[in-house]
């Protein structure tokens, strides 16, 4: 059975640490009100399991839009002409690659 880690070897030296029971949870201070307000304070999220690091709500994601360069007529002629030249919905990396280069060069052109 292992104690006190993996890296036990058996005499207590744990690579220059003196006494391993100092390295933990301190439940005491778990129990400790004042200070457990004041971390919540600080720390906003709070959960059921201390040693998770889920944010509190997982379905929201704030994202800010790129700014586009082109007027919406211009995305809406860009992506006209690109259906027609390749298969857009095409997982192929040589596919994309030709759509993305050729998006470049209409976008050169309608700027």
């Amino acid at each position: 059975m292992i104690e006190d880690g993996p890296r036990q070897n058996g005499d207590g030296d744990q690579d220059g640490v003196e006494d391993i029971t100092l390295y933990g949870v301190d439940w005491d201070d778990m129990d400790n009100e004042v200070l457990m307000d004041h971390h919540h304070e600080h720390n906003p999220i709070q959960l059921d399991n201390p040693f998770s690091t889920a944010p509190a709500t997982l379905s929201e994601v704030v994202c800010t839009p790129p700014d586009c360069p082109l007027l919406a007529e211009s995305i809406v002629q860009l992506n006209h002409c690109l259906v027609q030249l390749a298969n857009v919905d095409s997982r192929s990396m040589l596919v994309r690659r030709t759509i993305w280069r050729e998006a470049l060069h209409i976008c050169s052109q309608i700027s």
